[in-house]
Order: structure tokens, then C-alpha cells, then sequence
């Protein structure tokens, strides 16, 4: 019996050697599919190994003013999105959908929303995730995204973003312009340029100087993907207007010493098939700290199922690089759809981002998206599956990949 074991165990070593000569996926048996320490200890020594084996030529960027969050030298600052707004309690949520459905106009929205309540409601929802993250992969998130709090209400999340900051975490805020699928709650660029929102943004803008103040420097953007059909504000002439006018409040209001702005493009594949020049819409080297990045591969776009992060994001990068060379670089968003090879697509996307040294910092977004393309697991889910936990967990002890400190 003991030899026969033994036997076992030397075929799955062999058998995990030829799969990896042959280029075969190996992050797909964390969850276990083989099993066996033995086996365990090969596949983390699999991806130690691969990954002390890149070595990233070093790209540093001059420094940015104030207390903005710096681009680290050497390494990738790690970071998450997951839903939070949804672990609301249900009392609360029914309260939201509810104004959301009677709200007829913006004013309407502020009123409902301009509330402290908000704010300490879905603050309670931050802990449970930074302690899913901590004890999946054993380190806290470096960067993790607050994207839903803006629908709610439009002065600053003070106590989510505190949360975050008192853990070590950078806060990412992402002011999506309130619900872009109901107009009449809308914050349209022409209104925006004009100064139609100017009372509602300093109010915004006052919030975020006094969080920078108290907490320091936190990511922040707005308008994002401009360059692509998907927003209302997408591939508009207006919006480098729009953009100035939210930053120039920030400035007036101090809080430019500390909000670090995010650029956001659309950036995956062969953007021409969709969307304009990401240049287009620059609006400027004094109205941008970093450049985002977007790239999914998702299960139901035929153009993007098959393509691996390398492909999708590698020459979108050397030209952001190329064309902004003294801004860093941030893959805003990425993702793969669950169950479609996740694990091993992402065990790539590190090894890829390793090797991309401009790129200082990388968000994961780990959720099921909401709209016509989530349509269970054949649609947009990008939940992560325990295979890719298990990959991320051992990718994330490489220091190149920066968590939380």
C-alpha cells in the first residue's frame, strides 16, 4: 500500500512537469482537482518561480505634488472592486431603489441622498470586504475601489474612504455621474461645462479637501471610459470641458493637494473597432495625474473571449507610455469572465504586469456586472472562482505586487 501511494504521487509530479512544459494551465487544480500537499507545494513553487524569474525594467516618474498618491518606484500597488452597495440591509436598499424610482430631477436626488445616514450605512459594508480579501489571500488589498457611493449622494464618503485609510488602504472613488439610465437624474457634460453643477460639486470638492487633510491622498475619477460608446458622456465634445470644470472646483477648493485624478480610458485591443483615440480627450499634463486602463475578456464579446491580458492591454500601453511618459499608468479595470479559464488568464496578467513596469498600479474587478450582458455565468460575471483566489493568493506573496501597509 505504501509503495503504491508513492507511485501515485511520482505520476502526479510527472504529470504536473510535462503539463507545464506543454503550456497547460496548472491554476485550475488549486481547488482541488489533484490532490495531495505534494502537489499543492508544486504548483505555488510553479508560480514563485515563473515570477522571480521577470525581471521589470524600472520606470520611475517624477514625483507629484502635494500629498497625492505616489507612484512606487519598483512595484505594482494590488487593488479590488467588489459590490458593496449590495450588502446594504434590506431595509435601506428598499429605501434607495424606492427615491431612485420617485426621484423626477436631480434636486430631488440631493435631497434624499445629501444625507449622513448614507454614508455610515455603507461604511459598515467595507470591513466584511477588506476581511474577505485579508483571509482569502492572506494580505490586505493596497487599493480598493468605493464606485457606488456617488449614486447615493454627492458629499464626499468621508467615513468608507476613513475606513480604508485606517487600514492601510488606499481609497479609490470613482463620481460616476449619478444614475445614467434614468436622464432626468443625470449630470450632462454641456450642464457641467457650464457651471449649471457648480453648487453640487464644491459641496463635493469641500468633503474631499477635509478628508485629505485628516487622511492624506486617495484616487479619485469621474467620466471614465469617455472614449468609448458605453456612458452618456462617451464621445463627447464636451467633455474635456466637463473634466476641467470638475478639477478647477477641486482646486479652488484645496483638495487637489490630495485628490490624486485618474484619466480613464478605454484601452482593450484594437480600440479602433470601437472606440476614438483615448488623445482625443487628454484634457492636459495639469488635468491628469495618472492614466487608466480598461480590459476584460469577457466570455460573450467574440472579439475579447480568447485574447489573453497581454494582448489586450500590451500596445495600448506602449502608446499611453509613449505619449505621456511622465505619467504613470494604471489598469483601472480588468477582469475575465468566471469559469472560462479565469485562473490561468489571471496567473498570465500578473506575470504580464510585471513585465510592464510603467503600469504602477492594477484593480481587479471581482463582481457580476449589472445590465444586458450579465446573464449568469455564460454573461459578464467576473466573480472569482476559488481556483483564481488560490492563484492570487500565492501571485501576491511575489513583493513586486504591492498590498497593503
Amino acid at each position: 500500500m505504501a509503495n503504491e501511494k508513492e507511485e501515485t504521487r511520482l505520476d502526479r509530479r510527472e504529470f504536473l512537469k510535462a503539463a507545464s512544459l506543454a503550456g497547460v494551465g496548472l491554476t485550475g487544480y488549486f481547488a482541488g482537482s489533484v490532490s495531495g500537499c505534494a502537489t499543492t507545494e508544486v504548483l505555488k513553487q510553479e508560480i514563485a518561480s515563473s515570477l522571480a524569474n521577470i525581471k521589470p525594467e524600472p520606470v520611475v516618474y517624477p514625483k507629484l505634488a502635494g500629498n497625492k498618491v505616489q507612484p512606487p518606484e519598483n512595484g505594482c500597488l494590488v487593488g479590488f472592486y467588489k459590490l458593496h452597495a449590495k450588502s446594504m440591509p434590506d431595509s435601506y436598499k428598499k429605501e434607495w431603489m424606492s427615491k431612485t424610482r420617485d426621484s423626477e430631477n436631480l434636486n430631488d436626488i440631493v435631497r434624499a441622498f445629501n444625507k449622513p445616514k448614507w454614508d455610515e450605512v455603507l461604511s459598515k459594508t467595507i470591513g466584511p470586504h477588506i476581511n474577505y480579501y485579508e483571509q482569502t489571500l492572506g494580505r490586505k488589498a493596497g487599493i480598493f475601489v468605493l464606485i457606488d457611493t456617488p449614486r447615493l449622494f454627492l458629499n464626499f464618503p468621508t467615513l468608507q474612504a476613513a475606513e480604508l485609510k485606517t487600514q492601510g488602504i488606499i481609497p479609490y472613488l470613482n463620481f460616476v455621474s449619478l444614475w445614467p439610465h434614468k436622464p432626468a437624474l443625470r449630470m450632462e457634460l454641456d450642464d457641467i461645462a457650464k457651471g449649471k453643477h457648480n453648487d453640487k460639486l464644491t459641496l463635493l470638492a469641500q468633503g474631499a479637501a477635509n478628508f485629505g487633510e485628516k487622511y492624506g491622498g486617495y484616487f479619485v475619477t469621474t467620466l471614465h471610459e469617455m472614449n468609448g460608446p458605453f456612458h452618456y458622456w462617451g464621445q463627447s465634445s464636451k467633455f474635456k470641458d466637463g473634466w476641467k470644470r470638475i478639477v478647477d472646483i477641486f482646486e479652488n477648493k484645496g483638495a487637489n493637494k490630495y485628490a490624486t485624478w485618474v484619466w480613464h480610458t478605454y484601452a482593450e485591443g484594437d480600440i479602433s473597432k470601437i472606440a476614438h483615440d483615448p488623445d482625443m480627450y487628454y484634457p492636459g499634463d495639469e488635468y491628469a495625474d495618472w492614466i487608466g486602463l480598461t480590459a476584460y475578456s469577457r466570455q460573450m464579446d467574440s472579439r475579447t473571449a480568447s485574447m489573453s491580458f497581454d494582448s489586450l492591454v500590451h500596445k495600448n500601453y506602449e502608446v499611453m507610455h509613449k505619449s505621456h511618459p511622465t505619467k504613470p499608468i494604471m489598469m483601472a479595470e480588468f477582469g475575465k469572465t468566471t469559469g472560462f479559464g479565469q485562473a490561468r488568464w489571471l496567473e498570465k496578467a500578473y506575470h504580464s504586469l510585471k513585465q510592464m513596469g510603467g503600469i504602477k498600479a492594477a484593480i481587479l474587478y471581482h463582481h457580476v456586472s449589472e445590465g444586458p450582458l450579465s446573464t449568469a455565468v455564460q454573461g459578464d460575471d467576473k466573480n472569482l472562482t476559488q481556483d483564481s483566489l488560490s492563484a492570487l493568493r500565492e501571485i501576491v506573496k511575489d513583493p513586486y505586487f504591492i498590498m497593503a501597509s
